[in-house]
């Protein structure tokens, strides 16, 4: 059993299934010559020969000569040391190539319908949000509620690590310590209503996320489109602002405006 997963997992590295079968026969003995390694491995004596031949131009095995013959041909394998060594350099080299590639591509392609685009489901959503955190380099502006903060918290914080500039609104209270600066919004049924389920992100000023739970359906906005982006990101900073101004005030603004701000929410 264990040596048929070491088969499959060389197969899954570029070996066929006779050259893994060949390759591990002369781990266990060596040198051989072709009929003692067709015996060993089980692989057909009509085609032993072929597959050394393949192995031999990979490098996965060499040839030995006997003293006593010179003509009697041998095979021993490489090292198992230097065979992952070089699988290894070959996959790094290979990532390498096709980062470049790929990136290449992404610049060059029309990019105008990754302009907006919908994510469909709640954890797909947040995903996608995390991955936006994640590979953020400069700023982060985000609205939410303590639920999904909690749910981003690691990556927010990996962030602020960083050195990104991490600025956060909640609508309710955070369980968790925030590092960065952070805001809590104002509480108020009209407000708690209005913004329920609801998230909002602006990464680098290049990105903007936003999240709903409409009927049920929970879905993300996802957009790179510059007026999308500076619209969400005037909302968070305003929203920023006007929750700042009444949190330093305190009193004086609900005495003006009411207990639950009802004298300014129901004018607009």
């Amino acid at each position: 059993m264990k040596i048929q997963k070491t088969i499959d997992t060389l197969k899954k590295l570029g070996f066929t299934e006779y050259e893994a079968k060949v390759y591990i026969a002369l781990l266990q003995e060596h040198p051989l010559n072709g009929n003692s390694i067709a015996v060993k491995s089980g692989v057909p004596s009509p085609k032993i020969y072929e597959t050394l031949q393949k192995m031999l131009d990979k490098g996965y095995v060499f040839t030995v000569y006997s003293s006593e013959k010179s003509t009697s041909k041998h095979y021993s394998p490489l090292p198992y040391d230097d065979l992952i060594s070089s699988i290894e350099n070959e996959f790094l080299s290979d990532i390498t190539l096709i980062k470049s590639s790929l990136n290449t591509i992404t610049h060059t392609s029309n990019l105008n319908w990754t302009e907006l685009f919908v994510i469909e489901g709640y954890e797909a959503a947040l995903d996608t949000v995390k991955s936006s955190i994640k590979s953020s380099e400069e700023d982060i502006f985000l609205s939410c509620w303590n639920i999904e903060l909690n749910k981003l918290y690691d990556s927010l914080l990996f962030a602020h690590n960083n050195g990104v500039s991490v600025n956060t609104i909640t609508f309710d209270q955070p369980t968790k310590n925030i590092p960065w600066k952070s805001i809590k919004h104002a509480q108020s049924p009209v407000a708690n209503k209005r913004h329920s389920d609801e998230l909002s992100i602006v990464v680098d000023s290049k990105k903007a996320i936003v999240i709903e739970l409409l009927h049920n359906k929970p879905h993300a906005v996802v957009s790179s489109h510059k007026a999308l982006i500076k619209t969400t990101l005037n909302y968070i900073r305003h929203d920023m602002y006007v929750n700042k101004i009444i949190n330093d005030i305190g009193q004086p603004i609900y005495d003006q405006y009411g207990t639950n701000l009802e004298k300014l929410l129901h004018d607009f």
